[in-house]
């Protein structure tokens, strides 16, 4: 049931628009700020705010009860006729950012949960119920982790997410006035005990830290919340300045010209937003400067590397890379034996290769002769040399990646074939032209595909 008393609705203002006429789903723990959320969520859906609501509960297993309290939840939700489900997840040992806490390793387990649940309902958006006292916590451990601007930004109010977007509507709601709400409400909240263990960060902020903050700053919670709001508001000043001075920020190439002239300051707010359109985590301040420092100092032939967590960048002459984990794929260490050409050939990593049908005159178009003989796929070797022209000398493959501008680590990646005993193609780098077919006749083309990508 709803509570008895009404309570001043502490959102009046409009939603953002991105928000509106979208299904709502509530992400609950079952606790005070959880149910305090549904109460208010489920007031906006009476009024024709929100056009749908329903609740997830993500159980952790990390505690003996855990079970029970997304049951809990789901109970909370069915007595307001609020539709619910739990969600059982395994917490890894590691995250995939390489973080090992707890707390991080059952944030990405989560997130990665409700991922799955809004993908399954196209349209919806997630909300969670953190409040003014969340975000004045989450600016504190950032400044006591050094962050800068993006950390102390904290939570965005709406952030896109999972393909929709994440809505946090209580940021500016004191926790007090959320607890209100639910005075009168018939099912008791859940009540976590690891929620009181001090060993976790954030626990011992809000048990410690906070009540003598508080005690000679009353308005501290207040205060710090603003200043999160402040430190978005430059950040997106930072980000709009960065995609002035590098458009495409989400290309894996970020030409240096782009820097030149910049004060170190400016260069690392591009690379930084550079980074965050990778979609990765912050490299570290120190690291990050040495690195700039040193593509700018080093000769032009060596490639400075900044490697942290599963991400790396790397300069190759006059750009910048977004390097994977591991660098491109090793190369091969057997050769692969292609008998019939005319047939795809299949990769043990899902990968497959066949030929198709292609107009004459393209540079790796390959003359129809050459699929009635078997082919072998080898890694290139420093002595492989193609002829690219009739009358012309044959090249090094190695000069042939410098030409067009392939970085070192990724020319691992690049596979030859051998044709009649000879190097005869590295797709996707040359054909030599003795295998071409002529410019008058169509030919055959590679393409490489993902099995069950289709």
């Amino acid at each position: 049931m709803a509570p008895r008393t009404p309570v001043a609705d502490p959102f009046a203002q409009a939603f953002p628009p991105q928000i509106l006429h979208r299904p709502v789903i509530l992400a609950s723990s079952g606790g005070g700020d959880s149910l305090a959320a549904l109460v208010v969520l489920h007031r906006w859906w009476q009024q024709g705010r929100i056009p749908a609501l329903a609740v997830v509960s993500i159980d952790h297993q990390l505690q003996p009860d855990s079970a029970e309290w997304s049951a809990m939840a789901c109970a909370q939700a069915s007595s307001l006729g609020v539709s619910a489900m739990i969600k059982t997840v395994t917490v890894p040992t590691v995250d995939r950012f390489g973080h090992r806490s707890v707390e991080a390793r059952a944030r990405q387990a989560r997130y990665d949960a409700l991922a799955e649940v809004l993908a399954a309902q196209p349209g919806s958006v997630l909300v969670t119920a953190h409040h003014q006292q969340d975000q004045a916590e989450t600016v504190l451990l950032a400044l006591l982790r050094g962050s800068g601007t993006a950390g102390l930004s904290a939570m965005p109010a709406c952030a896109p997410f999972a393909g929709s977007w994440h809505w946090r509507p209580f940021l500016g709601v004191p926790l007090a006035q959320m607890r209100a709400v639910t005075v009168d409400f018939r099912v008791a909240p859940v009540a976590d005990p690891s929620n009181q263990d001090t060993a976790f960060d954030r626990n011992y902020v809000r048990q410690e830290i906070f009540p003598r903050l508080k005690a000679r700053w009353p308005r501290v919670v207040t205060t710090l919340a603003d200043a999160a709001e402040g430190a978005a508001a430059d950040r997106q000043v930072l980000q709009e300045f960065a995609q002035h001075l590098v458009p495409d920020l989400t290309s894996g190439v970020l030409p240096l010209q782009r820097l030149n002239g910049l004060s170190r300051a400016a260069q690392a707010n591009s690379v930084r937003a550079w980074v965050r359109a990778q979609g990765a985590l912050m490299p570290p301040r120190a690291r990050l400067m040495e690195f700039l420092r040193q593509i700018q100092t080093a000769r032009t032939d060596r490639q400075p590397v900044l490697r942290w967590g599963p991400w790396g960048i790397q300069r190759d002459r006059a750009s910048l890379h977004w390097v994977p984990k591991g660098g491109a794929n090793p190369p091969l260490e057997v050769p692969i034996a292609w008998p019939n050409p005319r047939l795809p050939l299949l990769w043990p990593d899902g990968q497959r290769w066949r030929l198709i049908e292609a107009a004459a005159g393209g540079a790796e178009v390959i003359a129809a002769e050459w699929l009635n003989q078997p082919w072998r796929v080898r890694a290139w070797r420093a002595e492989d040399r193609l002829r690219l022209r009739e009358g012309a000398p044959r090249r090094r493959v190695k000069e042939l990646f410098q030409v067009q501008g392939v970085p070192v680590w990724q020319r691992r990646q690049f596979q030859l074939i051998e044709m009649a005993g000879q190097p005869a193609w590295i797709p996707g780098l040359a054909l030599d032209v003795r295998f071409r077919a002529p410019a008058a006749s169509s030919g055959w083309m590679l393409v490489r595909e993902t099995v069950g990508a289709e």
